[in-house]
């Protein structure tokens, strides 16, 4: 599998004004896109996955991931969680090529917590651009370009990079053959072994092996996917919620509904009607 076929193909603001925020309860499947990305944790708290790298994410903190590194959000469980997703392509504000690139020649490091004070000077600067694109005030897009700005030259200022002896990972080659097994076949019953037949493993293996990586069982992503493909289409497309089950490899429409609601705290067809609305 090629890491572009996970690519993200939604596109985020404009050719003009490539910057965008969304207020969003649902988790993030496995995905990249050009966009930086500040995640602020408005309640709950979810395990924020970079490159396979970690971290748990609570509430009143800020994640962090550059643009066109693998990442997801998963919960742990079934916990409620509240977040606002801001998104910026960089090259908006400068590029690797002029005087400003010069500063982030390092990785920026993934999580900012509000107990730490120096960090916290993050936090707030990413609540007040989600605050500006909310209100969009006269001049709104001059004022959301200059707190970006801010926000890079406080990491400048302040050091935020990963230290030089956690180099970035890359995924594991196995790992996106299973992906892609779970993106392309996702309406079909899938196999446990022949997940692990792609990755070379034992099917024990694989199963830690992938929990290890992804933050979630194989079963567990697979789920994820199929709902999250699911919430996609209740409100992108005028298929029925019988179709879309159908579509999304729920055999049973009950149980479809069911979990739809267990995710999400809220059926597929109450989904749907807010979609519209």
């Amino acid at each position: 599998m090629n890491i572009s076929d996970l690519k993200e193909n939604a596109k985020h603001g404009t050719d003009s004004f490539p910057v965008a925020l969304y207020d969003s309860y649902w988790p993030i499947t496995h995905q990249w896109h050009n966009e930086d990305e500040f995640i602020y944790m408005i309640e709950g708290e979810a395990e924020y996955n970079v490159n396979g790298r970690r971290i748990l994410l609570k509430e009143g903190n800020c994640a962090f991931c550059e643009g066109f590194k693998l990442h997801s959000m998963m919960t742990r469980g079934e916990e409620k969680i509240h977040f606002m997703a801001l998104l910026c392509n960089r090259s908006y504000l400068f590029t690797a090529e002029d005087a400003c690139g010069k500063y982030f020649d390092k990785d920026i490091q993934c999580l900012f917590r509000d107990r730490v004070p120096e960090e916290t000077l993050i936090i707030e600067e990413v609540k007040n651009t989600c605050r500006l694109m909310e209100q969009k005030p006269y001049g709104y897009e001059l004022k959301v370009k200059k707190a970006l700005i801010e926000i890079y030259l406080t990491i400048a200022e302040k050091g935020f990079f990963m230290p030089e002896a956690s180099p970035a990972r890359t995924p594991p080659k196995n790992i996106l053959s299973a992906i892609e097994y779970i993106h392309t076949n996702f309406a079909q019953k899938i196999y446990m072994d022949k997940l692990a037949e792609l990755t070379g493993y034992s099917t024990v293996y694989f199963e830690s092996f992938f929990k290890a990586y992804m933050g979630k069982t194989p079963s567990e992503y697979i789920m994820l996917y199929r709902l999250d493909t699911a919430k996609r289409l209740l409100g992108e497309t005028d298929m029925s919620v019988t179709e879309i089950a159908q579509s999304c490899g729920f055999a049973n429409v009950s149980y479809f509904i069911r979990s739809f609601r267990k995710a999400y705290r809220i059926t597929p067809y109450g989904y749907k009607k807010c979609a519209a609305e």
